[in-house]
């Protein structure tokens, strides 16, 4: 199940871009928002992830036998 915890690093990240929608979108919240500009906010975004928007699909991949969603739940060690 895919849950949001701003408080880990995805979460976070996941947050920033839900703030760059709706600063798109404005303050209608059923407001719509230009593709262009949603687009081109996502390559920004994508691009301060460190990820090379004009890369393959495959940067994103986990590295072989390492589980990133186990991860992502497990506490962090103290």
């Amino acid at each position: 199940m895919l849950t949001f915890d701003p408080t880990t690093t995805s979460g976070s990240a996941l947050a920033s871009l839900f703030r760059v929608w709706c600063s798109l979108r404005g303050t209608d919240p059923q407001g719509e928002v230009n593709g262009g500009d949603l687009t081109q906010a996502v390559a920004e975004h994508f691009e301060a992830l460190g990820l090379d928007v004009g890369g393959p699909a495959s940067q994103v991949d986990a590295p072989a036998g390492r589980d990133a969603a186990a991860e992502e739940t497990r506490p962090a060690a103290r």
